[in-house]
């Protein structure tokens, strides 16, 4: 072989090792953590399905993703709301509003317990405030409720969290509850993490203080338990 052959083989070679380890580095983290967030969602949907619950997959949940400048979802935690409606259908956690595009939620929770796949990508849901209450959640279990800062600042959970939301006003029915509950220890196990990393909006904003009506503390602890039951 000529060495100018020689060298378009090596450099093809080349070519193909920076490929594969590109494509590595979009999928996974130092350790093998994935950080493609539709990889975690098609494997909280399997476990959610070993657990009895069927999610229903909005068509273009995949690529969906409320960020006009490309902001990529790069899951911490998880951010769970109520929808403050009396009854909400799936498709406006979908579409959005006239004055929010959406998704405005990754997953969302009907009253009967129904869990919909809405968005793989970033959504419009928490807006600014509670970067330290945050990162004290992500840190370490928090057995009780936090407070909200006084202000918002302007760091948003978009970004570095799941977004959940759940159908009605105040507490939820028991339905809607527990499959909350197992939608967001089935996100944690796929994310593999050990602690729970799930803050309600009200902790993150004093601008929604009951949003949602559950005493986080309690909720955080029956995730807990739920992770532990299943193994």
């Amino acid at each position: 072989m000529s060495g100018t052959r020689k060298g378009w083989a090596l450099a093809a070679s080349i070519g193909t090792v920076l490929a594969i380890v590109v494509a590595a580095f979009l999928i996974l983290k130092p350790g093998g953590k994935t950080v493609d967030p539709a990889v975690t969602a098609r494997r909280t949907v399997e476990i959610l399905a070993e657990h009895g619950i069927e999610v229903s997959q909005v068509e273009g949940w995949e690529e969906r993703q409320g960020s006009s400048a490309g902001i990529r979802l790069e899951p911490e935690g998880v951010v769970v709301h109520h929808t403050g409606s009396a009854s909400t259908d799936p498709a406006l956690v979908t579409e959005g509003r006239n004055d929010l595009p959406g998704p405005l939620a990754n997953w969302f929770v009907d009253k009967s317990g129904k869990v919909f796949l809405i968005a793989s990508g970033y959504s419009n849901n928490a807006g600014y405030g509670g970067k330290d209450a945050f990162a004290q959640i992500v840190g370490g279990q928090v057995d009780h409720e936090l407070a909200a800062a006084a202000t918002d600042g302007d760091w948003s959970a978009n970004s570095h969290a799941w977004s959940v939301e759940a159908d009605g006003r105040g507490k939820w029915p028991k339905k809607t509850r527990a499959a909350l509950v197992k939608l967001v220890a089935a996100i944690h196990q796929a994310e593999g993490w050990k602690h729970a990393r799930v803050i309600g909006h009200k902790e993150l904003t004093r601008r929604k203080p009951a949003d949602p009506a559950d005493d986080m503390g309690k909720f955080r602890k029956d995730v807990l338990k739920t992770l532990k039951k299943w193994g």
